[in-house]
């Protein structure tokens, strides 16, 4: 079976913060990958794409599953690629997933020619879905954290978030051009690296207070692995964003992971995350700053 995973182009200019290689996709792909179906990411701001040129990977590719990664500035293009879907072939199953189809699933589903909702993280109900989507919808039904239309739209049990974030594959690198996003962005020729998922916090603002409200935190072992791995594949990497919405809750982590960067001479290279003021100290800062932090 053929999956086709998609970024959405962005109508307009935005921070080098929020589009980097699309980490989403690529744990998703990851967590395809071994039980042998054959995947493709295709990120539309990387290659800067046209919809006849979003039309033709489609058309070449033949998918028989396309999932769209939605943020709220990409909703309007990812509504325009799942019409282009089912014009080139109405069987195509199309899959929506994201903070933004999260929370607005019903409209999407009533509106637009979306088949299924992934609500919240994503690896393992996408995993399950695909696999019954193999099966011919023998237990759809039953796959947490789903949303589809059925004489009306039916939402599933809720899924749990995952508790041991070291269990997911590395994202599928080898997917992507991946040397394009190795450039000049926050920081010098920086990558994009996820540490922690989710938030405790509830702020108004935000949307994980709502999608993902449980943080949970990678250990420092399998961070630092990570990063030995990029650094060995893709030499031009000089820095790394950590691309957590609260790198710092656990202060315990951070300072074994700065520890740890130090002790493996990964300190020579800068990286920068985001923190909430009251969640750090002058000791921590410190520490983190011996580690290269420098944003």
């Amino acid at each position: 079976m053929r999956i086709l995973l998609i970024m959405p182009p962005n109508p307009v200019p935005t921070s080098p913060l929020v589009f980097g290689y699309p980490l989403g996709l690529g744990y998703l792909a990851s967590s395809l990958l071994p039980h042998g179906f054959d995947v493709a990411i295709y990120d539309c701001n990387s290659e800067q794409s046209s919809m006849s040129e979003i039309r033709q990977k489609v058309e070449e590719y033949q998918p028989h599953v396309v999932g769209i990664s939605i943020y709220t500035a990409l909703a309007r293009s990812a509504v325009a690629i799942a019409k282009l879907v089912k014009e080139i072939n109405p069987k195509t199953i199309t899959v929506a997933g994201g903070a933004h189809a999260t929370y607005d699933y019903g409209a999407l589903l009533l509106n637009y020619p979306f088949d299924y909702i992934v609500l919240g993280e994503g690896e393992i109900t996408f995993l399950e879905l695909i696999k019954d989507i193999e099966q011919h919808n023998s237990r759809r039904s039953e796959i947490k954290g789903l949303a589809y239309y059925d004489n009306g739209v039916k939402v599933t049990d809720k899924r749990p978030p995952i508790p041991d974030l070291d269990i997911l594959p590395f994202p599928a690198y080898h997917l992507v051009k991946y040397q394009n996003y190795i450039k000049p962005q926050l920081l010098p020729n920086a990558v994009s690296i996820m540490t922690s998922r989710g938030c405790s916090h509830l702020c108004a603002f935000c949307s994980q207070s709502h999608f993902q409200h449980q943080w949970r935190g990678r250990s420092p072992d399998n961070i630092v692995y990570e990063m030995e791995y990029l650094l060995s594949t893709y030499r031009d990497i000089q820095s790394f964003q950590f691309y957590d919405d609260n790198f710092t809750l656990d202060n315990n982590r951070v300072y074994e992971l700065c520890d740890l960067m130090i002790k493996k001479d990964l300190n020579r290279y800068k990286w920068s995350c985001l923190a909430r003021v009251d969640q750090v100290n002058r000791e921590l800062l410190y520490s983190m700053k011996r580690a290269g932090c420098v944003k």
